[in-house]
């Protein structure tokens, strides 16, 4: 089947997941070759008739698992096609989170004309190649009128809830954007919206501890005792709610950082000196460090700590670290600690990668320096 250019991207995966080829759906002749949207010599991304073939070759690397797919054909960025528009998706609800079927939906761009979308039913609107950048919605529907503001981004479709009152975009582990996006019990979560002032949050019913509240964000620690799956995570304020599915798993470790933007240091401390960890005081050898966390899911009392039930392990400079304690971090809500021995023959290293591994999952790389 055919589907718009925008739609086929995976950009609402992961940015950076999408390569563009030169073919057609089939090699001519076909249909397409017929009715003039492809050359007479054109070759189709639906067979693959070599090793060679370009098509052949991304599949050939994804299923070797390697990166050989990032260098064939383009990015989305750079097709002059892609590059300067977007596809959106957008589904309306009321206040308390009930379903609207809009009369009409139009976006206005910063730039560029308004369009009036498609309904692809009585719920769902959308139109394609909206121009890049910053848009407002205006929803009608009957006695409900409302609008919103969205960023499109270019290459890729993207959906829109669009509703009065509170709007949950995101929900991630506060320490790191993780992936797949999942989070877990004892997790310290960011909520980011709009509409979020004083607002509470549930997990099925549950309320959450809420240490941190604005319009645009909500830091919140997840219940200790949930149940792995999809799970409602519902946030309720006096202009209205919204409920959304989480994905909660039982450990995905994720590092809290210091420091510059950017560098991904590690949150880490001495546990000898009780000096936080920089490249002006380095770890060495056989030092105890303390690496702070969370995620590590449910824990269990043992000697008056809190110990992690999934057992971690952790990895400095590709080495393993001894793990000494892993499991809360006395006295703060939803933050973990670990600490482990740094090993030996590791050397001088102004950013050693840091990789926590709990369960099936790994917690993207942090850096720490050594001496």
């Amino acid at each position: 089947g055919l589907v718009a250019l925008s739609s086929a991207s995976l950009r609402f995966y992961m940015p950076g997941r999408t390569r563009v080829l030169p073919l057609c759906h089939v090699a001519s002749p076909g249909l397409l070759t017929l009715t003039g949207f492809c050359a007479p010599n054109s070759k189709g991304i639906a067979v693959v008739t070599s090793t060679n073939d370009e098509n052949g070759r991304i599949i050939a690397s994804f299923l070797n698992g390697t990166t050989d797919w990032q260098s064939i054909g383009a990015d989305i960025d750079q097709n002059a096609i892609l590059q300067f528009g977007g596809g959106v998706l957008v589904r309306a609800r009321t206040a308390n989170d009930a379903t609207i079927q809009p009369s009409s939906v139009t976006a206005t761009p910063s730039s560029g004309p308004a369009k009036k979308l498609n309904m692809s039913n009585s719920e769902i609107a959308y139109t394609d190649f909206l121009t890049a950048g910053t848009a407002s919605l205006a929803v009608d529907a009957g006695s409900q009128s409302f609008i919103g503001t969205l960023t499109v981004q270019p290459g890729g479709a993207q959906a829109v809830l669009l509703k009065p009152g509170p709007v949950v975009n995101a929900v991630i582990p506060s320490a790191a954007l993780v992936f797949p996006l999942v989070v877990a019990p004892r997790m310290l979560i960011s909520i980011y919206g709009s509409g979020l002032e004083q607002a509470a949050v549930t997990l099925n019913g549950v309320t959450l501890t809420v240490l941190y509240g604005s319009g645009q964000q909500i830091n919140a620690v997840m219940p200790d005792q949930v149940g792995p799956g999809l799970n409602k995570l519902a946030v309720q304020s006096a202009s209205g709610s919204q409920t959304i599915n989480v994905w909660v798993e039982p450990a995905f470790p994720a590092v809290f950082t210091i420091g510059q933007p950017g560098t991904n240091t590690a949150a880490t401390v001495n546990g000898l000196t009780g000096v936080v960890v920089s490249p002006s005081n380095p770890l060495r050898a056989g030092d105890y460090v303390a690496l702070f966390l969370t995620g590590l899911g449910a824990t269990e009392k043992r000697g008056g700590f809190d110990y992690a039930i999934v057992q971690p392990s952790v990895s400095v400079g590709g080495v393993d670290c001894p793990v000494t304690y892993a499991g809360a971090a006395p006295g703060f809500a939803g933050l973990d600690q670990i600490n482990c021995r740094i090993p030996g023959g590791l050397g001088s290293q102004s950013g050693a990668p840091v990789v926590v591994r709990s369960g099936a999952r790994s917690s993207p790389v942090t850096f720490v320096a050594l001496q």
